[in-house]
């Protein structure tokens, strides 16, 4: 069971002339049904930043009108879309169109379509044609609903977990006796939830995330001393210097360590 919402129209979406009237195509969300018993059914949609799917516009109709039966002439009917917010048409020449009475599931069968499409305004909307490919009439009985299903591609930066602005829908029917436009609907999408992990703060080190202690005492080789010292242990803390061996032959640099005057065998004064 649908429910209604309250008729809303955006600002700033330009007019654009169906079947010799203008008319606004707007993000409306009509509630009740309009002068000619038409109703709008919102239906949302899931597609992901990036990805293409398909949107339904659905519209239902009351039988309202006297007569009920609403004919159609064989051509002259338009039906255009706004893209919903984040998003846009790819191309497309046709987009489907299916029908269902109460009680009935959604069927395909000898049904007009939405040929000729054409996306336009840097694929913020697709206008279409709509009739039948076998050049007769076509017509829309009371309590049935028609459902137009344009494909629509979400931006791949457009955020996730979220609706997007609603799209805009407008059909003008050709029909017996006068020119007739459906109740603006809307096509409705939303983006699914990010599953991209929250990152963990990551460790320059392997050993378990534990920052290398720099305070400790440098290794000194077997057999070598700091420069001048007798021994390892008496160099103490203090400015870089050179490591020496056997003979006085330097190994390596020591940082972090003071350098005695003398080297190894050397007598203090």
């Amino acid at each position: 069971m649908f429910q209604s919402r309250p008729l809303r129209r955006s600002v700033g979406v330009a007019p654009i002339a169906l079947a010799a009237s203008a008319v606004v195509l707007g993000t409306a969300v009509p509630a009740a049904a309009d002068a000619n018993g038409m109703t709008n059914q919102p239906s949302t949609v899931t597609i992901a930043p990036g990805e293409t799917g398909t949107a339904n516009w659905t519209v239902h109709y009351d039988g309202s009108r006297t007569p009920s039966m609403i004919n159609m002439k064989p051509t002259g009917s338009k039906a255009s879309f706004n893209a919903p917010g984040d998003s846009t048409f790819p191309a497309q020449s046709t987009v489907p169109v299916t029908f269902k009475s109460e009680g009935a599931d959604w069927g395909s069968n000898n049904l007009p379509s939405l040929t000729g499409c054409d996306v336009v305004n840097g694929g913020k909307r697709l206008v279409c044609d709509l009739g039948t490919s076998t050049g007769s009439g076509w017509s829309w009985p009371k309590n049935t609903s028609y459902r137009f299903t344009p494909k629509v591609t979400v931006d791949a930066k457009a955020p996730t977990g979220t609706t997007l602005e609603p799209g805009g829908s407008l059909i003008t029917l050709n029909a017996d006796g006068g020119s007739i436009a459906v109740a603006p609907g809307t096509l409705d999408v939303a983006t699914p939830k990010s599953s991209t992990p929250t990152p963990t703060p990551s460790s320059s080190t392997n050993d378990g995330g534990k920052q290398p202690d720099h305070s400790a005492k440098p290794h000194v080789p077997s057999g070598a001393v700091a420069a001048g010292a007798e021994h390892p242990d008496e160099a103490g803390p203090g400015t870089a210097g050179a490591v020496f061996g056997a003979g006085g032959v330097a190994l390596a640099l020591v940082g972090g360590w003071r350098v005695l005057r003398h080297r190894r065998g050397a007598r203090r004064h």
